[in-house]
């Protein structure tokens, strides 16, 4: 039984791992099984074998010894730091690939340019939504939480979900992307409720996020998205108990939002839901009933009549 084993042994002669040759497949992936056990990813292992480093790619189809050796991050100078950003941002999988095998810590940040307008790599390839970039440097221990540090401290998750990159937002939710953190005021779903991104709107809800929360003038994800006429958004938030009735900081309540701008399909939504008609909303004591036969929005008001408001 034991010939038939892949063996791994640190420098102080400890036996560290012991596995049947038939179950990995190469060094990557034999180092990925040791990420667990010595707490660094395969960018900081390498493997010897009488003496040789193994190269990730090499097949493991015989039975062998191998030593471990855990390495620090390398030196990394301004340019290294831009290098791999640029290289992120390009999409270039080898280049980064090889950055990171220095090893190059992933998370050194430099003050963006033109070609490179976020301060570290995950931010630049959740920009870009290069979904291999992003999992290739969150492998490498990229803090999926890491803020610019440049511009209004932007977050890798509020990028990808601004953006419309699904994929992206769901391989950094699973690497424990803060679901609700919020830069000035704004969290991933409200981004995603107003620029129309469904599919991610659904996902950030299904892990959690809260769809009541507001910016700082009170707009909720389901007023943003009224606004902007994003039926199916507003049809998700309503199932999650976004309060229908909240106003913004000018008195404008969601109904009111969908009335000025003719939002036809979710005034009759809201209106299904039981939103309140009758209140009078901005601080002109508007109603959405006024607002709409103001701006000659003639099946709006048909139905806002037709279901009991006044004024």
């Amino acid at each position: 039984m034991s010939a038939d084993m892949l063996r791994v042994w640190n420098f102080a002669g400890r036996e560290l791992m012991a596995v049947p040759v038939e179950e990995v497949s190469d060094v990557r992936d034999l180092k990925r099984r040791l990420q667990p056990l010595c707490g660094l990813p395969r960018f900081r292992q390498r493997l010897l074998h009488h003496g040789l480093d193994l190269e990730d790619d090499v097949d493991l189809t015989a039975p062998c010894h191998v030593q471990l050796v855990l390495l620090p991050f390398s030196e990394a100078s301004l340019d290294d730091r831009k290098e791999l950003i640029r290289a992120a941002g390009a999409g270039q999988v080898p280049e980064v690939e090889l950055i990171l095998q220095r090893p190059q810590d992933p998370n050194l940040a430099h003050e963006g340019d033109a070609s490179t307008p976020f301060s570290t790599p995950l931010l630049q390839s959740s920009f870009r939504g290069d979904l291999d970039v992003v999992r290739l440097l969150i492998e490498a221990g990229a803090d999926a939480n890491q803020a610019s540090c440049q511009g209004h401290g932007e977050t890798p998750l509020l990028l990808a979900s601004t953006f419309g990159h699904l994929n992206v937002v769901r391989s950094l939710l699973e690497a424990g992307a803060e679901v609700d953190r919020q830069v000035k005021g704004l969290t991933a779903l409200w981004v995603a409720s107003q620029r129309g991104h469904v599919q991610i709107a659904r996902t950030l809800l299904a892990w959690g996020s809260d769809a009541r929360k507001a910016n700082s003038n009170l707009e909720s994800p389901l007023w943003v998205a009224a606004e902007q006429g994003h039926v199916e958004i507003v049809q998700e938030l309503l199932l999650h108990g976004c309060a229908k009735n909240a106003r913004n900081r000018r008195g404008e309540s969601v109904l009111w939002v969908a009335c000025q701008h003719g939002r036809l399909e979710v005034v009759q939504i809201l209106l299904q839901a039981r939103v309140s008609t009758g209140q009078t909303d901005d601080c002109w004591q508007r109603s959405p009933l006024w607002v709409a036969r103001q701006l000659q929005h003639v099946e709006i008001e048909r139905m806002l009549l037709e279901s009991g408001a006044r004024r």
